[in-house]
């Protein structure tokens, strides 16, 4: 083994949890690994069962003074109790903390993954100038930086130096998407007629993944391919909210809101079509695993997902046009290239976005920031 990675993680869920798991169970044999997250049972329990220590940091989910400060004791004391060789933070907010406590070219290396565009949508002028600075912070203090998407990139501030910053796209092993049920089984549970067309959505139910606009968009493919089902697979703070809009919007008998499901493949081979509705994207892992299923894909504009999606596997629409997303998932539907776009998309998938790939280039990092660590 290489030595010890302590893995630095704020409360994540979705496609971020997902990320870690595949990078975790690919470099495991190369570090002896102790995960540092909040003190959540079930993440604990999937985390424990592939052996991996975990070690308790309650990074809060926001900036708050109060909470960081004992974050930030409890890594400090991680790190002193485990002397790792790399400390990985996963997040901007990780990163931060992390940042606090570690030098750029210091013993242990630091290496940052940032999975979204940090500064979130709508945020008033005084938090952008917080972000930015902090930002600046964390660049100017981790020895290597990972981006998702060039995206990403883009929209870090100042000019990072180079060769510290590298773009790696998150991966997907295609046997991790393979559902665990079969399409008859997965259709029955949604209650869908062989009729039916299924146009399905999977995401946390917050505010930067446009759900509404999915919700919207909606009730105009129902006016022109009345026989769709709408699935939306995810929880979060939203949903009740998104609920009541269905029913306002009197598509409520339409679509079909499930809740979190593990793997949401059960669910997504069901798909006619993937909708990515999102405001704000660091990649999109949702995606890329539509596309290894063989899905078209919808999605906005926004962030990574015009590295990921292209005309030949699906459609781009600007953000926060419902209607514009509506025409898309019905050209889709009623245009007779659904078929090679399946076929396009998954080939596009493999070829781009496995998990193998992410894992090597993960580890060329983590021998570049040790090395000048050492040095």
């Amino acid at each position: 083994m290489s030595g010890k990675l302590l893995m630095v993680m704020r409360p994540v869920a979705g496609g971020m949890w997902q990320h870690l798991l595949a990078l975790l169970d690919g470099v495991s044999d190369e570090y002896e690994i102790v995960v540092c997250c909040q003190d959540d049972e079930e993440q604990r329990a999937d985390l424990e069962a592939r052996g991996t220590q975990v070690r308790i940091v309650p990074i809060p989910s926001t900036i708050e003074v109060r909470a960081d400060g004992r974050a930030r004791r409890a890594l400090a004391e991680a790190i002193a109790a485990e002397s790792p060789q790399i400390v990985h933070t996963h997040g901007f907010h990780a990163g931060v903390l992390g940042a606090t406590l570690l030098k750029a070219h210091g013993e242990p290396a630091h290496v940052c993954t940032l999975h979204t565009i940090a500064v979130p949508p709508g945020a008033t002028p005084a938090k952008r100038t917080l972000y930015d600075l902090l930002q600046r912070f964390l660049l100017r203090r981790a020895g290597r930086v990972i981006v998702v998407s060039e995206a990403v990139r883009a929209a870090l501030p100042g000019r990072p130096r180079d060769g510290r910053v590298h773009v790696i796209p998150n991966g997907v092993d295609p046997d991790r998407v393979a559902p665990g049920i079969d399409l008859s089984t997965a259709r029955s549970i949604l209650g869908i007629a062989e009729a039916n067309r299924v146009v399905g959505c999977v995401a946390r139910l917050a505010p930067e993944k446009g759900v509404a606009d999915f919700v919207r968009m909606a009730v105009v493919v129902n006016r022109a391919v009345p026989e769709t089902v709408f699935v939306v697979v995810g929880e979060g703070p939203l949903r009740s909210e998104i609920e009541t809009l269905a029913a306002d919007l009197g598509v409520a008998s339409s679509v079909r809101f499930v809740g979190r499901h593990v793997p949401a493949s059960d669910y997504m081979q069901a798909f006619d079509v993937t909708v990515v509705p999102s405001v704000s994207e660091g990649q999109s892992l949702v995606a890329v695993e539509s596309m290894l299923l063989g899905k078209p894909v919808v999605a906005t504009t926004a962030g990574g997902l015009t590295e990921v999606v292209t005309l030949e596997v699906g459609r781009l629409v600007p953000v926060g046009e419902p209607d514009r997303l509506a025409a898309a998932v019905v050209e889709v539907l009623t245009g007779g290239e659904a078929g090679a776009m399946a076929r396009r998309a998954k080939t596009r998938a493999l070829r781009l976005f496995s998990a193998k790939k992410m894992i090597e280039q993960t580890l060329r990092v983590y021998e570049q920031a040790a090395s000048e660590g050492q040095g």
